[in-house]
């Protein structure tokens, strides 16, 4: 009858229902993130996706059935495109030509990001040689039977920078092929680890310039050359002892992935960081707002009461006998586990020669570095004086 007010065959009840696409991703990123913890075995969780859609359709008539039928098949669908893209490579991968020693090889290879020239010193003092690095896909491999097709990415190191290189080319090197090195010892940084995070199982290192041949130089396209600019007017915002936050605001503004951010995205893992920033950034803003308002309005800075600490009792000794590093260093300690339960920092204690410039003197790793040990007692003392610091007045 007319005016009836009849049910509408678009009705729907709520907020799932409402919003179905919402539910369908969140079930699909809840699948992914669990793709490590659960069995490897892809093919059973597609075979339970197929099962799911089955049984979802026969039970069509029963919502409660349906929905829960749904609900683990796009969770099953998540597991499996987690796994495949974790653990599962083309035959050809470039990872099957490379083996743990390096071995000479030729390559062609597709630059599909822009090469990176990295001058930046473990320490002001024993500045490294500059080194290109860019990330690229390989495309042939001379094999004894000629040039043979292949696939994946490859890290590429190059001693000597090459000027012409640019994104978007076509590049046949000659160097050394190997796979990334693994963590042999305990603390030790898994490079294997961090570039198979990024699909990168291997890495080929060209010592000279003149080992690269340009084949293909079509020029960047207009995304390319603004993704550039953007780097370059980063890069003039920096100095080169801030590198790492330059480093962090790349890879938060361009996604380019850096070895430097290695150790801060695995605290963006463990804190969470990571997750807040892949829902929404200006949570994250938010947030690193708050804290620094609470720090300013405390007069400190977030991350420097044990070093605040350490300074006090630091410049109570003689003059000439502390100094402050001009930047901080990335260094490579098992110490760094006992700093993730409790705050804490790291000081060096200088047992050069007396006379001998220490700028050039042997490093720790040296067999013919010479040791003072008559300035053990300044750092006993140096150490006494943390502790009986903090037990007298804590952190202030």
């Amino acid at each position: 009858m007319p005016g009836d007010a009849g049910p509408s065959r678009g009705a729907v009840d709520g907020p799932i229902a409402a919003r179905p696409a919402v539910a369908t991703a969140g079930l699909f990123a809840v699948g992914i993130a669990l793709h490590r913890v659960v069995p490897h075995v892809p093919v059973v969780w597609m075979t339970g996706v197929a099962v799911a859609l089955l049984v979802a359709w026969r039970w069509l008539g029963h919502p409660a059935v349906a929905t829960g039928a749904l609900t683990c098949g796009l969770a099953s669908a998540g597991v499996a495109a987690g796994q495949l893209t974790a653990f599962y490579y083309p035959q050809r991968h470039v990872s099957a030509f490379a083996t743990d020693d390096p071995r000479l090889s030729e390559l062609e290879h597709h630059l599909d990001h822009a090469p990176r020239v990295l001058t930046s010193p473990f320490t002001p003092h024993h500045a490294m040689p500059p080194k290109q690095v860019v990330t690229a896909s390989v495309t042939r491999v001379k094999t004894w039977q000629g040039w043979t097709p292949a696939r994946g990415d490859v890290l590429v190191q190059i001693s000597q920078p090459h000027p012409r290189l640019q994104e978007n080319q076509t590049v046949r090197v000659l160097g050394m092929l190997q796979r990334p090195a693994p963590a042999n010892n305990p603390g030790q940084f898994d490079w294997a680890g961090y570039y198979r995070e990024q699909r990168v199982l291997a890495s080929v290192h060209v010592p000279h310039a003149e080992n690269i041949q340009i084949l293909d130089s079509p020029g960047p396209t207009p995304v390319m050359w603004l993704r550039e600019e953007t780097r370059r007017l980063l890069a003039a915002g920096f100095a080169p002892s801030r590198s790492l936050d330059h480093a962090l605001l790349r890879a938060l503004l361009l996604g380019d992935h850096d070895p430097q951010l290695r150790d801060v995205q695995d605290q963006f893992q463990r804190t969470g960081t990571s997750h807040h920033l892949a829902i929404s950034g200006m949570h994250v803003a938010v947030l690193g707002g708050l804290v620094y308002f609470v720090c300013r309005l405390l007069c400190l800075s977030p991350r420097v009461l044990p070093r605040s600490l350490a300074e006090k009792v630091a410049t109570g000794l003689p003059h000439g006998q502390y100094m402050a590093l001009p930047a901080p260093i990335m260094g490579a300690e098992d110490f760094s586990y006992v700093l993730e339960k409790v705050p804490g920092m790291m000081a060096f204690l200088g047992v050069a020669q007396s006379g001998a410039d220490w700028q050039q003197c042997c490093g720790i790793h040296s067999s013919h570095m010479m040791v003072d040990e008559s300035v053990m007692p300044r750092g006993t003392a140096f150490l006494a004086g943390c502790a009986t610091r903090f037990l007298a007045d804590g952190w202030d």
